[in-house]
């Protein structure tokens, strides 16, 4: 039998050197040798017949070293096998090169390897109070607003000549020197239009003629896309002349049941005032839904740093030279943050039974984003077969899913019982902060 020897050292270092004697792979090799020659085929024998001698010569050095790479192995799951180690990776000492001499000259191997132990906290309560952020926002004007963009979603578009009003949208091509260079559209609304002399001149030059427009006399959203395409030459001129091609009358939906069914479901609404109460109670539930996000963030942040688990940062950049390259500090911090919230959200999950998710939680979560996605209920047979395969066929979709579900569950027994105090923010603050907070495009799978 191997002779096995497990250090654990300072920073969840674990090293493992496992010694094979000739008396350890040689009679595997020779059960090896006999397995090969009960189905070789050879020229000029029986089947099974071959002499040993010929085996060896045949198949001897590939045998071999399977005889010493299996009774390595097998030393080395029973050596992990109560030692959890960090994403099971087990990486082989750099500086220990191990030369396998040929089946003709047993000798005695030694292999050194290196991997992180899992580790293990206590856990401690701790008194410090949390930001949670409030919308500050009127609910109901910010609610008006997206039920204007739901009429403009469901807006009807007429191709018209002389009628133009604040629903009028030019579509121009560009018609100075640069125009060849040009072979796209642009499109401008008449609201887009903010100096008075140049929304006149729009509203009243016929189809075809050309009219000259300065940046700085359209709205800020408008410019900014006229300036993107117009960067051919790296250049934006202050003014550039374009031919009306065509006009069109955009107007929003009417507010009627039709438009109400079709955004809430039949006779879910029917005036006006049910329509903004119900866009005003997702909006809450919506930024609600931010705060707590950004909430779990700091919660999070300030765990890792009240119960950080030190690991050996040597053999972290071993056991992870496949995702941390030599000036990565970014990737390097992430995964040993990883390393430490798994031990706190397992310490925290035996502390208040907290469930780890079951497939069938996975799976819906999965099916309910697939279907935004693709707009389509998450229970339609397309979108549940889908997430089913993704399960199958991914395992880091499927991991990334579990670990987002169970840290929200951890989160969840946590919430009530944190303080917290209250700041209000507007709507736009509130999305960048939950934007900064989880700014995070780093790939891990440490945990």
């Amino acid at each position: 039998m191997a002779s096995v020897d497990k250090q654990e050292l300072p920073g969840q270092a674990l090293k493992v050197t496992v010694t094979l004697t000739p008396e350890d792979y040689m009679p595997v090799f020779q059960k090896e040798l006999k397995a090969y020659r009960k189905t070789a085929h050879l020229k000029g024998f029986r089947k099974g017949t071959v002499p040993l001698n010929l085996i060896k010569k045949i198949a001897g050095h590939k045998l071999f070293e399977k005889a010493i790479s299996d009774q390595l192995n097998d030393a080395l799951e029973e050596a992990l096998s109560e030692t959890p180690i960090v994403g099971n990776r087990l990486k082989p000492d750099p500086d220990v090169v191990v030369d396998i001499q040929g089946y003709d000259k047993p000798a005695t191997y030694t292999f050194v390897y290196w991997a992180l132990r899992e580790p293990k906290i206590e856990w401690r309560e701790f008194d410090h109070v949390f930001t949670r952020y409030t919308v500050s926002d009127d609910l109901l004007q910010l609610a008006e607003k997206e039920l204007e963009k739901f009429r403009e979603s469901f807006s009807s578009v007429t191709e018209t000549t002389d009628e133009r009003d604040e629903t009028t949208v030019f579509e121009l091509v560009r018609a100075d020197e640069k125009a060849a260079e040009y072979d796209f559209n642009f499109f401008l609304r008449i609201t887009d239009v903010e100096n008075t002399e140049l929304k006149e001149k729009l509203l009243k030059t016929p189809v075809g003629e050309k009219v000259p427009i300065r940046l700085e006399h359209l709205s800020e959203a408008a410019a900014k896309i006229f300036s993107e395409k117009l960067t051919a030459d790296d250049t934006v001129p202050d003014s550039v002349t374009f031919e009306i091609q065509k006009v069109f009358s955009i107007k929003p939906a009417e507010l009627n049941q039709e438009f109400f069914d079709k955004i809430f479901g039949p006779g879910q609404v029917t005036t006006k005032e049910e329509a903004l109460e119900k866009i005003s109670l997702g909006l809450k539930a919506q930024y609600s839904s931010m705060s707590d996000q950004i909430l779990m963030k700091e919660w999070k942040d300030f765990l890792l740093q009240q119960l950080y688990v030190e690991v050996d940062d040597a053999i972290l950049k071993l056991l992870y030279a496949d995702k941390i390259e030599a000036t990565d500090s970014v990737t390097f911090r992430h995964i040993k943050d990883e390393i430490s919230w798994k031990a706190i959200r397992l310490a925290w999950k035996e502390k208040y039974q907290v469930e780890t998710p079951s497939n069938n939680e996975v799976l819906h979560y999965l099916a309910r984003d697939l279907g935004s996605q693709f707009g389509l209920p998450p229970d339609h047979e397309l979108v549940v077969k889908y997430a089913r395969s993704l399960i199958k066929s991914r395992a880091k979709e499927y991991y990334s899913v579990f670990f987002a579900i169970f840290d929200s569950s951890v989160f969840e027994s946590a919430k009530a019982d944190l303080k917290t105090r209250e700041v209000p923010v507007t709507v736009e603050e509130l999305i960048r902060k939950r934007d900064t907070a989880y700014a995070d495009p780093v790939d891990m799978d440490a945990g």
